[in-house]
């Protein structure tokens, strides 16, 4: 693929390949790490038995962005969306690529994955060890597989707020979901003539 042709759902798809590939092996690492630190945590705490915090890969993908992702079932979760976006740089030009008849294009994607949980402090935990995970995937493949270069900017992540939702209408049980966001900055190069 040339960089020339990349267009934001090639990025959007990319992203999405590069994680597919590299957040399981992400995600092995940082709950193998937490575990350890739990035991120790927990212990220091004075808790016993360390509580769980299950991490596993997500099996739905959304490409996109999902303003009805609370409203799908529990099963869908987590689940893992990718969405990016342009900005043109202040600048144009002022780039270390030069490129005739092209403008480079600070861009901007980012990873969403949800967790869920019917206890809120490991649907925290969760979230908080699913952004862990994120960055560290990103990290392993930061042009995407080649789609992209990146830009001088590391990819950050935010949590979400913990949210409450009833899981039924017929009792008063509870569920929480909590997302995790990475976003990353990088740069693609934008054909004058499309």
């Amino acid at each position: 693929m040339s960089l020339v042709d990349v267009v934001l759902e090639e990025v959007e798809r990319a992203l999405m390949l590069s994680l597919r590939n590299n957040l399981p092996q992400a995600i092995a690492d940082v709950s193998a790490e937490m575990a350890v630190k739990d035991t120790e945590y927990f212990a220091a705490i004075g808790v016993d038995p360390v509580p769980d915090t299950p991490l596993s890969m997500p099996s739905v993908f959304i490409e996109g962005h999902d303003p009805l992702v609370l409203e799908r079932p529990l099963t869908d979760f987590p689940n893992l969306a990718t969405v990016a976006y342009t900005h043109p740089e202040e600048s144009p030009g002022s780039s270390e690529v030069s490129i005739d008849q092209a403008e480079v294009i600070r861009s901007i994607a980012y990873a969403e994955i949800f967790a869920n949980s019917d206890d809120r402090p490991t649907v925290n935990r969760m979230a908080k060890r699913y952004g862990k995970a994120l960055h560290r995937a990103v990290q392993m493949d930061l042009s995407l597989g080649g789609a992209v270069f990146r830009e001088q900017v590391s990819p950050s992540v935010e949590l979400s707020n913990v949210l409450v939702v009833v899981k039924s209408d017929t009792d008063d049980s509870w569920t929480y979901f909590q997302g995790a966001r990475l976003q990353y900055t990088f740069k693609t190069i934008q054909s004058f003539y499309w």
